[in-house]
């Protein structure tokens, strides 16, 4: 999948800083300047508007925060560039 580690743990209603990278097939950073957006498997979570990448890589700051408790994953979609698959996080336990 590409991933590697542990998602930082979160807690309920605290917001935390998300980072977007857009990826080739194996791994390395694409430059693009694509506008993504953001969805959660938390139906209730706060989610921050639709970001562009700068050279491939967007920081949101403040805008995002679980709801629920649960285990959930956040998914970040191309709304730019149709043809881009949208990548989801491992999974991440709110208490």
């Amino acid at each position: 999948t590409g991933k590697i580690g542990t998602p930082d743990p979160q807690t309920l209603y605290n917001t935390f800083d998300l980072t977007i990278n857009r990826c080739d097939a194996t791994w390395h950073i694409v430059p693009s300047s694509d506008t993504v957006a953001i969805t959660s498997s938390d139906t209730s979570a706060g989610l921050p508007p639709n970001t562009a990448l700068v050279n491939g890589t967007a920081t949101i700051s403040g805008t995002f925060n679980f709801n629920s408790s649960g285990t959930w994953t956040i998914t970040a979609t191309d709304v730019t560039t149709n043809t881009v698959s949208a990548g989801t996080s491992s999974p991440i336990t709110i208490p």
